[in-house]
This record gives C-alpha cells, sequence and structure tokens, in this order.
C-alpha cells in the first residue's frame, strides 16, 4: 500500500522538499511523519508547495554559489604528489584519486575521491589534471605534479641535505701529518782552562 506525501526537507534518494512523492504507507509513518520530513498530500497541504519550493529555490542558489567560489579556489591550485621511485623515474605503483584526493586534504579542501574524474591510474612523472565533479552545473579543473621523492626540492632531498650540514652527520676531518721537527743547531762546546798557550807549549797555569 502507498501514500502520496510532500517533502518538507530534502531525504537521500527520495527527492527535495516541495517535491510530491508516492512512497510505501509504513515509511511515511513510521519514519517520514514522525520526523517532520514529509506531510500528507492533502488539498490544504498542497497550497503550501508555493512556499517550499521558493525555500528550496533560495537553498540551492545558496549551494551553487558556495560550490563556484570552491571551483574558483580549485582552479588556481597546483597540487604536487611525491611518490617513490626506481630507475629512471619509473613508478612503484600508480597514483590514483585516493592519492589526489589525500594532496587535497592536505591543502584544505575535504574532497571525497568519488567526485574526481582521473581516466586512468598514473604510472610516470610529470605535470597532470583531473576534473571534480562539485555540482551537477559545476566542474573544477585540477593540475598536479607527480614527482620523485629522491627529486631536488623535495621533503626527504631537503631532510638527507640538513642531516649532512649537521655537525652530526659531519665525518670526521682527517687529522694534519705531524711535522717533522727541525735540526737543532749544535754549539760548539767551551773547554775549560782554554787559555792562550806559552811558548814552548806550555799553557799558563
Amino acid at each position: 500500500m502507498t501514500t502520496d506525501v510532500i517533502l518538507l526537507k530534502q531525504v537521500k534518494d527520495l527527492g527535495a522538499e516541495g517535491d510530491k512523492v508516492k512512497v510505501a504507507s509504513g515509511y511515511a509513518r513510521n519514519y517520514l511523519l514522525p520526523q517532520r520530513l514529509a506531510t500528507l498530500a492533502t488539498r490544504a497541504n498542497v497550497r503550501q508547495l508555493a512556499e517550499l519550493k521558493k525555500r528550496r529555490t533560495e537553498r540551492e542558489a545558496a549551494e551553487l554559489a558556495t560550490v563556484r567560489e570552491l571551483a574558483d579556489k580549485l582552479t588556481k591550485l597546483t597540487l604536487s604528489i611525491s611518490v617513490a621511485t626506481g630507475p629512471g623515474g619509473k613508478l612503484f605503483g600508480a597514483v590514483t584519486t585516493h592519492h589526489i584526493s589525500e594532496a587535497l586534504v592536505k591543502e584544505g579542501f575535504e574532497i571525497d575521491h568519488h567526485k574526481l574524474e582521473l581516466k586512468h591510474p598514473i604510472h610516470a612523472l610529470g605535470t597532470f589534471d583531473v576534473d571534480v565533479k562539485l555540482h551537477p552545473e559545476v566542474t573544477a579543473n585540477v593540475k598536479f605534479s607527480i614527482v620523485s621523492k629522491t627529486a631536488p626540492g623535495t621533503e626527504e632531498t631537503q631532510a638527507a641535505e640538513a642531516a649532512a650540514k649537521s655537525p652530526r652527520g659531519r665525518k670526521p676531518r682527517p687529522e694534519a701529518p705531524a711535522k717533522a721537527a727541525e735540526p737543532v743547531e749544535e754549539k760548539p762546546a767551551i773547554k775549560k782552562g782554554g787559555g792562550k798557550p806559552l811558548a814552548g807549549g806550555k799553557k799558563k797555569s
């Protein structure tokens, strides 16, 4: 058995406020009506549709303005995704929408990876772009670069360079070889009793 109801609020997979929908009588009686999510589609209630639709239009306009502002911020963004690479810059694995979503979160944008329209996983370094479906009427294009973790300028490389420059990371300098001692010039010893010799070869006493 079914019942016609008018939705007072947006209900997932059912409709938005102002929509007249047909639902199971038990669902209406046990959930929609007690939670004030809907009202029975009586003649009196049908006359209130105009007010509900006006409220819906205002809400959707506000949501659209917010989404367009978000899209403008995303299009000005360039993400950087660091990945592990092997010889020749070959990636270990592939970059997917999950990696892009995580990079967006780091920039302060909570966007579900299901909204990212990436045709196929990426297996190479370089610069790419992805469409983000924010709203039926709004799609943002986000640019992102895939770089090697060991490439110059990455956090890993900067950390390694900092460690090498730190005192703990420096290798001890080899000690300079000791200089050979310079020879000391010996002075001739002065003999005791060194007076002038007397005539006949004898010295003065």
